[in-house]
C-alpha cells in the first residue's frame, strides 16, 4: 500500500508546475485515487482526438519512465535536457547516476559488472 501512495504522490506532483504532465492513474476500479485527482482538463485543440488522451503513469514503456526522470532532471540541471531515446546508454546512464551521486547524494551502489 505504501508503494502505491507513494506513486499516486509521485503522479500528482508530476501533474503540477513545472513539470504540467497531466498524467493520470487509474486505480482498478477505473477511478483516480484521493491523492491523485484527476488533471484539469486540456484546452481545445485541433489535434486529433487519440492525442488529447491522458496518458496513465503505469502503462508507460521504460524508455517513457527513463524520459520522464531526465525531464526532472533537466529541471534541476540544464545539461540533462536531452532525448534519452537519441543518447547512448553508455553516455545517458553514467550521467544520470553522476546526478543521483553527486547533486542529489543518493547512495547508488557500484556497478558490480566494473562500470
Amino acid at each position: 500500500m505504501a508503494d502505491a501512495v507513494n506513486v499516486q504522490q509521485i503522479v500528482a506532483k508530476l501533474n503540477e508546475p513545472p513539470f504540467s504532465k497531466d498524467l493520470s492513474l487509474v486505480s482498478p476500479n477505473g477511478r483516480f485515487p484521493a491523492a491523485c485527482p484527476s488533471p484539469r482538463p486540456r484546452a481545445r485543440s485541433k489535434a486529433p482526438p487519440s492525442l488529447l488522451a491522458q496518458v496513465t503513469f503505469d502503462e508507460l514503456r521504460p524508455v517513457e519512465l527513463l524520459q520522464l526522470l531526465n525531464d526532472v532532471f533537466a529541471h534541476l540541471d540544464e545539461a540533462h535536457r536531452v532525448d534519452v531515446r537519441d543518447e547512448p546508454r553508455e553516455v545517458g546512464g553514467p550521467r544520470m547516476l553522476q546526478f543521483l551521486r553527486r547533486v542529489l547524494m543518493v547512495d547508488v551502489p557500484p556497478d558490480p559488472e566494473g562500470q
